[in-house]
């Protein structure tokens, strides 16, 4: 088999807990199903590259780099670690994404109330799927006895998604989230709905496929992001100086003191963003539109050292971002697609600013978000 073409996709463990793993013969990712559907892990082998921010000590990332494999810096994960700060690792699934004012909102005459989850500022913060368990309903790769082989062309059915280049391995899963009544989480939000995220991997590019369906009888508000945790540095030679982060944005939501959003208008930090800046350069906990020219749009994290960059390029019907680096704090910055405003049911705007969908029933929606890697 030539370099380039073998993949493979197998059950594993991470930290103590069941896992499934996606490898090409460049490439590494590893999702937890038990645990939010968060893909905690995303890694080019070969160059022993850590792109997401994982629940390790991350003052030994660093210093212990001998030149080896690098699937052990910063020593073993713990989810212990990851439960005590479970937006800071991998990327996270919110629903609804960010803060909802009181945990309360209104859609189609209906009330809803999300747990007070940030309680010094009596928000719900990131919705209720952060931490539910996900079921994986397809695995596979190019190269496996029952997989694709080594097609020319390999498209995949409706259930995988993605057309990608001949030649190439690649690996995939396919996981479910499946909402039913009679369920506690129905009587939070009581919506019948499934949502379905495809990872595919290859060498240097992992693609995100999501897909919602309503289920249900009634429209269903749909609100969506993904607290994308990248790791400044991702090559444990660098340091975090090293690094450049650029974002494609709109102008900036000016947030009160609850971190809800007011007004927009152009700012130094949107334009600060749009050029490329030290990923560290001030706090940052800021919101944005994404431009509005119906394209796709990036953001960018570059290794000035080594001229490696990471790039996150998202659907256009993602229509907000979120940018947060945890107070300057490192070690990773957070460029969070989102389909809405934050907030966006309680603001007396209308949807086509705030982007609230009202997904009708049997209505499906989809999305797609590539990281790629050069």
């Amino acid at each position: 088999m030539k370099a380039g073409q073998s993949a493979r996709a197998l059950a594993s463990t991470y930290a103590g807990i069941p896992c499934v793993i996606l490898e090409t013969d460049r490439s590494q990712a590893v999702y937890l199903p038990t645990a939010g559907g968060n893909l905690i892990a995303l890694r080019d082998t070969h160059r022993n590259l850590h792109f997401l921010h994982e629940p390790v000590d991350d003052e030994a990332f660093g210093a212990q780099y001998e030149g080896g494999s690098g699937a052990e810096y910063g020593g073993a994960p713990s989810m212990e670690r990851y439960r005590a700060q479970p937006f800071s690792y991998g990327i996270p699934v919110l629903f609804p994404p960010n803060r909802m004012e009181d945990g309360r909102f209104s859609f189609e005459g209906r009330d809803y109330r999300l747990p007070i989850n940030e309680l010094e500022r009596n928000n719900n913060l990131h919705g209720f799927l952060y931490d539910q368990p996900w079921t994986v309903r397809d695995l596979g790769s190019s190269t496996d006895e029952h997989g694709l082989g080594a097609s020319k062309d390999i498209e995949f059915s409706a259930g995988k998604g993605e057309l990608m280049r001949g030649g190439e391995g690649i690996a995939w899963l396919t996981a479910d989230f499946h909402l039913q009544p009679g369920t506690a989480l129905y009587e939070v939000f009581p919506h019948e709905f499934r949502m379905s995220i495809q990872y595919v991997l290859g060498p240097t590019t992992l693609v995100q496929r999501v897909e919602i369906t309503n289920l249900g009888s009634t429209v269903m508000p749909l609100m969506l992001g993904f607290h994308t945790a990248l790791r400044v540095p991702f090559d444990p030679r660098s340091v975090a100086a090293d690094y450049r982060f650029r974002i494609q944005v709109g102008d900036e939501w000016l947030l009160n003191g609850r971190g809800l959003p007011e007004t927009s208008r152009s700012t130094p930090v949107q334009e600060a963003l749009n050029r490329g800046v030290y990923p560290f350069f001030q706090p940052l906990d800021s919101h944005f539109f994404a431009p509005q020219n119906n394209q796709p749009h990036k953001a960018e994290l570059t290794d000035l050292r080594t001229g490696a960059t990471l790039t996150y390029e998202v659907s256009p019907a993602y229509r907000t971002w979120m940018v947060w680096n945890h107070g300057a704090k490192g070690p990773f910055i957070c460029p969070e697609p989102m389909t809405c405003v934050v907030n966006a049911p309680n603001l007396h705007f209308p949807p086509a600013l705030t982007g609230l969908i009202g997904l009708k029933p049997q209505e499906k929606w989809t999305a797609k978000s590539t990281l790629s890697w050069g």
